[in-house]
């Protein structure tokens, strides 16, 4: 934990952060400086991986993803890169489809894994959203609402007193909160900070702001 809150938050703060500082590195032709941006992204990335965050570690390794495949696709045939880039992608669905269907169940008396909780969570979020499509059930009240569609076997977790003010899940919790008029307000926002970033070639902002996003789908 830290003044941000919860691990995932500082998580997502320095994936974000790393990125930037590893790009500005490369950029950069005072020596000192290079040293100083090297070291400080160095102490954010272990600072990351104290975290213990895997939204957070995916979001960063996926944004420095983003940062190697530019740099090779000026070196190596395309045809080579896209048909790499596919293989990747393949394997990082299967690989995240296990992941899933590993915290599926949920044994009454152990301590439930955190991803098992989110999942139960992001269900009852979902629900929540189509209940009330439009507009959501009003902005912040997700604690207040979550309870009308909560699944029952979130009472088997060890954490089934606790209140859960979010969904654990950004673009859930919009959705459920702001519903299709919100999250679709957020992501045209989004869409255009992106486009922005990659149409002035700012592409340590723009593997910034991939990490950042994919860090708020949180998924433990």
């Amino acid at each position: 934990f830290s003044t941000l809150g919860q691990p995932n938050w500082l998580g997502t703060y320095f994936a974000a952060l790393a990125l930037v500082a590893l790009s500005l590195a490369q950029q950069v032709k005072v020596n000192w400086k290079v040293y100083l941006l090297y070291s400080v992204s160095l102490f954010l990335c272990a600072g990351l991986w104290f975290t213990g965050s895997r939204s957070a570690q995916l979001g960063f390794l996926i944004g420095a993803g983003l940062l190697v495949a530019r740099h090779i696709s000026h070196t190596v045939p395309k045809r080579t890169f896209i048909g790499v880039v596919t293989i990747l992608l393949f394997i990082s669905v299967g690989v995240g489809g296990w992941y899933a269907q590993s915290l599926v169940q949920v044994k009454p008396g152990a301590i439930t894994h955190s991803g098992s909780i989110r999942l139960i969570v992001w269900e009852g979020a979902v629900k929540l959203a189509a209940r009330y499509p439009l507009s959501g059930t009003g902005p912040e009240t997700f604690a207040y609402a979550y309870p009308l569609t909560r699944p029952a076997r979130h009472n088997l977790t060890t954490e089934k007193d606790f209140i859960y003010n979010k969904a654990h899940n950004e673009f859930l919790n919009i959705l459920a909160t702001s519903g299709i008029v919100g999250l679709t307000g957020y992501l045209i926002m989004i869409g255009g900070a992106i486009y922005s970033a990659h149409k002035h070639r700012r592409y340590p902002t723009l593997a910034a702001m991939v990490a950042l996003h994919l860090s708020l789908i949180q998924i433990s």
